[in-house]
C-alpha cells in the first residue's frame, strides 16, 4: 500500500504517500512515472481486491473454514474489501465514455469498495454468505493481531481509502463492500 496506516482516518488522494514495503514503493514509482509522462491517464488506487476466479482472502477464508475448527483472524488490519468485477465494471463504464471524457478527468483517484472493515469482520461476512455452509468445520473464530503473524513485509494497519473524489468526478456510485461481497459469493 501507499500509506503507512498511521493516519487513523480514510486516506484521500492528497495525502502524502509513505509506503512501508517494496511492493508499495514500486506501486508509487509506477504512479509517478505515469504522471511524469503527462499523457491522458487515469490511475485508480484500490485496496484488498478479491475475485472468485483466483486465490484471494475470500477463497482462503472459505478453505480455512473447511479445514480448521478454530480460525485466528486479525482485527487490527482495516481497509476496503474490493470485488475485482466491480473495479472492472467501473473502469469499463469510464472507458466507454471516450477519450475526451478521460482527458477532462485525467488524474489519480481512489476506487475501492464502499465502506471498510477489519479482516475479522470481512471473514465473518464471508462465512455467513458461504453457499456451502455445511462444509464448514470451523466452530470458533478468535481475534488475533497482525504481530501474531510475522511476515517479511510490513503492512499498514489502517489503509482504508476515501473515494468521494472518484464518486463526484465520475458520477458513479461505489457499492458497499458487503453488498459487493454478497453478489460475488452468488456469482
Amino acid at each position: 500500500m501507499f500509506f503507512d496506516g498511521t493516519k487513523g482516518a480514510l486516506y484521500v488522494e492528497s495525502d502524502l504517500p509513505h509506503p512501508l514495503n517494496v511492493y508499495g514503493e514500486s506501486k508509487l514509482a509506477g504512479e509517478q512515472a505515469i504522471q511524469a509522462a503527462d499523457g491522458n491517464y487515469l490511475i485508480f488506487r484500490t485496496a484488498w481486491v478479491y475475485s472468485n476466479r483466483r486465490d484471494s482472502f475470500v477463497a482462503k477464508t472459505l478453505q480455512w473454514a473447511r479445514q480448521n475448527e478454530t480460525l485466528k483472524i486479525v482485527d487490527d488490519q482495516i481497509s476496503n474489501p474490493t470485488w475485482a468485477r466491480m473495479l472492472a465494471e467501473m473502469t469499463g463504464v469510464i472507458l466507454a465514455r471516450g477519450v475526451e471524457y478521460i482527458k477532462e478527468r485525467k488524474g489519480l483517484y481512489h476506487l475501492a469498495g464502499g465502506g471498510y472493515a477489519s479482516r475479522l469482520e470481512w471473514a465473518k461476512e464471508i462465512l455467513a454468505l458461504d453457499a456451502n455452509p455445511l462444509e464448514q468445520v470451523v466452530r470458533k473464530m478468535e481475534t488475533a493481531k497482525t504481530i501474531d503473524f510475522p511476515t517479511p513485509a510490513q503492512r499498514p494497519l489502517f489503509s482504508a481509502l476515501g473515494c468521494e473524489i472518484f464518486k463526484s468526478k465520475f458520477d458513479l456510485n461505489i457499492p458497499d463492500w458487503k453488498f459487493s461481497l454478497k453478489l460475488a459469493m452468488n456469482a
